[in-house]
């Protein structure tokens, strides 16, 4: 799909949730989930997960009765806040729910990912991927602008925020 397109739907899903949600302020990630679980009508369980530094990033796990997001507990609350935001965009735009890549060299080390893109047929894994990252980024700018005091600080910080408002 057009990225431009896919870009504009989630603009369209962040407005949504701002308006009909809120992004609490201060910002605050567990007050937030409790807003859209009352709102959704259904569970969303916080899972930290442990694994090696830079392995484990999230997931989301569609249940009968809950969603489960799982997120790295070790690594920064910016970057739990991402992971939760980025999985929370999978679950709100109905994605598939399980990403068969993240274990394809577990299970098929000489498979190439692309063979398991036409295996089972999951073509659109870089648009899911494409779109679950633009929400959190467009979600945590219009946190950052409605709360200052979690904006993170530095040049870094500066020059995103001159790129992306």
């Amino acid at each position: 799909m057009d990225r431009t397109r896919l870009r504009r739907r989630c603009v369209e899903l962040v407005d949504k949730l701002d308006r009909e949600v809120g992004f609490p302020a201060p910002w605050d990630l567990d007050e937030f989930v409790d807003r859209l679980e009352r709102h959704r009508g259904r569970p969303i369980d916080l899972i930290e997960l442990d694994g090696p530094v830079g392995e484990i990033t999230g997931m989301w796990l569609r249940r009968e009765d809950r969603d489960v997001i799982g997120y790295p507990g070790n690594t920064t609350t910016h970057h739990q806040d991402v992971v939760v935001l980025h999985e929370l965009a999978h679950m709100l735009f109905e994605h598939a729910g399980l990403c068969v890549f993240s274990d394809a060299s577990r299970i098929a080390p000489s498979l190439h990912p692309e063979a398991f893109e036409h295996l089972l047929g999951r073509a659109d894994g870089a648009d899911d991927e494409f779109m679950a990252e633009t929400v959190a980024t467009l979600a945590l700018t219009r946190i950052w602008q409605g709360d200052r005091q979690t904006r993170p600080e530095g040049e870094l910080a500066r020059r995103v925020t001159e790129a992306f408002g």
